[in-house]
Formats: structure tokens, sequence, C-alpha cells
């Protein structure tokens, strides 16, 4: 149980640590990056929608942050209130697939705090999900 708290306390933690990096907003440093923020703020139409690069970026970017904190007090509650339920072990399981699938993604994506960050979490909830199997 333990390490299905912790789990879920590092998925939270995460969520602090994107949503940081988030408000720190982005700069160009030099004139290729210039282009590349000119680039993304070209718009587009999508359907009946016009939209640019930048504003799905951002979308997506908050939707992950929502997403980490989410999933982190879902799971905090879910320790609370399941405790010693067969149940858990299956929500143990499915965070640790789904955080193993995102540490894939961001080996291939991402920079290393993010794939730390997540890794953290998988560990945690990887232990976790082989302690409720050993208990039960």
């Amino acid at each position: 149980m333990i390490f299905f708290r912790i789990g879920s306390y590092l998925l939270l933690i995460t969520g602090v640590l994107h949503f940081i990096g988030q408000t720190q907003g982005m700069k160009p440093q030099n004139e290729t990056e210039q282009k590349v923020f000119d680039m993304m703020a070209t718009q587009m139409n999508i359907g009946s929608e016009t939209v640019t690069m930048m504003g799905l970026f951002n979308g997506f970017d908050w939707f992950f942050t929502l997403l980490l904190f989410w999933t982190g007090a879902l799971s905090l509650v879910l320790s609370y209130k399941l405790k010693n339920h067969p149940a858990l072990k299956t929500v143990s399981l499915i965070n640790a697939i789904s955080l193993a699938l995102g540490v894939g993604l961001c080996l291939l994506f991402f920079f290393s705090i993010p794939t730390v960050c997540l890794s953290l979490c998988f560990i945690a909830f990887a232990v976790s999900t082989w302690r409720l199997s050993v208990k039960s």
C-alpha cells in the first residue's frame, strides 16, 4: 500500500513540476527558434475551426498537467478508500502499464526531467502491483 501512495504523491509532484514549467513560458533564444515560433503561430483550418500549432501544443500541454493531477489525486483517494480491496491491485497495474508506456514516449520524444519523473512513478506503481499481488 505504501508504494501505491508514493506513486500517487509522485504523480502529484510531477503535475506541480509540469505546471511550473508551463508557467515559465517559452522564449526564442536565437533566430532559428524565432522562425519555429513564427511557424507555430500560423493559422490552419481544421474542420470548421481555425487553430494554430502553438494553440494545439498549449492545449495538450495543459491537459497533460490536468491528467497528472487527476490521476494522482484519484489514486490517492482510492488508496485511502479501498485500503486492502482487491480492486486496488488492478488500479495499480493500470497505472504501472500506462506509466511504462509514458516512459517509452519520454525516451523517444522528451528530455530527462519528465523521463525521470514518470520513471519514478512507474517504479512505485510496479512495486505496488507486485506487493499487492503477493498479498492476495
